[in-house]
């Protein structure tokens, strides 16, 4: 008796050469520099039993691809405020998940590479909503932290 595999996580990578730096922090990447990054994406989806595929990875590339192409050989402080890998990878994320949700996939993460040891993932987080009584906590914390500044 085998397990019937119903869903899979596919995964292509991109690469792309931008320059940038940091404005807000104070070590050598406030200096104006480079990198050959590299980009996984990450998409989940049923697999179709007629073609065996969740989605054709031409498919997949066409949507990534626009994104490459406009970071690709650019200065990225033209697109960011601040262009850390954090806010770089935020951005595709956030830009290429209503495609793939269109096309009946979930995406399931993208892993930006600023080097070869250093990389950022972000994926769908969870939203946390607070109660009424949670919320009225937290308001009576923050105003006894007001107070306690003014006391002194």
């Amino acid at each position: 008796m085998g397990i019937e595999v119903v869903s899979a996580k596919l995964i292509k990578r991109f690469t792309f050469a931008a320059a940038h730096y940091l404005p807000k922090h104070k070590g050598l990447c406030h200096q104006t520099h480079g990198h050959g990054w590299i980009l996984n994406v990450c998409i989940k989806g049923i697999i179709n039993k007629d073609t065996g595929m969740v989605i054709d990875y031409s498919d997949l590339k066409a949507v990534v691809q626009p994104i490459i192409d406009r970071f690709d050989h650019s200065f990225l402080n033209d697109w960011f405020e601040n262009p850390t890998s954090e806010n770089v990878a935020k951005y595709i994320y956030e830009y290429l998940y209503k495609s793939f949700k269109k096309m009946g996939c979930s995406l399931e993460y993208v892993d930006l590479w600023e080097t070869e040891t250093s990389h950022c993932i972000i994926e769908k987080g969870e939203t946390i909503q607070l109660t009424e009584i949670q919320q009225l906590l937290v308001d009576s914390i923050k105003r006894e932290r007001v107070g306690k500044r003014f006391r002194r």
